[in-house]
């Protein structure tokens, strides 16, 4: 696939109790989320994203996220995989209905449990808000979950999710891991979680 460099843009977006249109009328939107690449100096931290990105893409996978994306969406950030970095993931999420929603952020891993271990941590957001977090943890093999609720009008909103490991590169098991986040949501009429359908992720164009 080939990538696209954008800047972020901002946009006027919908506020909580507001029943006014969420943005412009004439603002178009293309499908995925924009995903910034972080390098990270400071091991021990990898709560949010610092500084300036190394590069911003356009990630059309969401809302399946793979620690490893960045390097199959853009060949050119290969020279960094040895690095320890942090992922980005910001845009809108595009509501239809009012009512209560739940979200749910399950990290993923195929690490060894009895030989390889790696150290997240993640967070999603809605209009700057944490709904749901995964604090820093050595996980081996299998999921590691995490949920949260809120209510929402018809809108678009504000949206990021943030991944990050501590043990990365060619030296550690990151390419066995290959840890992915899955971001998944309950409407107030679905009857259970399921991945946030791909046409209700957005970037501004």
């Amino acid at each position: 696939m080939k990538s696209k460099i954008l800047t972020a843009v901002s946009a006027t977006l919908i506020t909580f109790g507001l029943a006014q249109s969420p943005v412009a009328q004439d603002t178009q939107y293309g499908q995925g989320l924009l995903l910034d690449y972080y390098v990270i100096q400071n091991p021990d931290y990898v709560k949010e994203p610092t500084g300036r990105s190394m590069a911003t893409l356009v990630d059309t996978a969401v809302p399946q996220m793979s620690y490893l994306g960045p390097f199959e969406i853009e060949p050119a950030l290969e020279q960094f995989k040895d690095q320890l970095w942090g992922l980005h993931w910001h845009g809108y999420l595009k509501v239809d209905e009012a009512g209560p929603y739940s979200f749910n952020l399950l990290i993923n891993t195929t690490a060894n449990a009895d030989r390889d271990f790696i150290s997240c941590q993640s967070w999603t957001k809605i209009q700057d808000r944490t709904i749901a977090s995964h604090e820093l943890q050595k996980f081996g093999d299998g999921n590691k979950n995490t949920y949260g609720d809120i209510d929402l009008r018809p809108g678009i909103y504000n949206f990021e999710v943030w991944f990050a490991c501590n043990e990365v590169g060619r030296y550690t098991s990151v390419g066995v891991a290959e840890p992915s986040i899955n971001v998944n949501m309950r409407g107030p009429n679905d009857a259970m979680l399921k991945p946030i359908p791909k046409n209700q992720l957005l970037h501004e164009l």
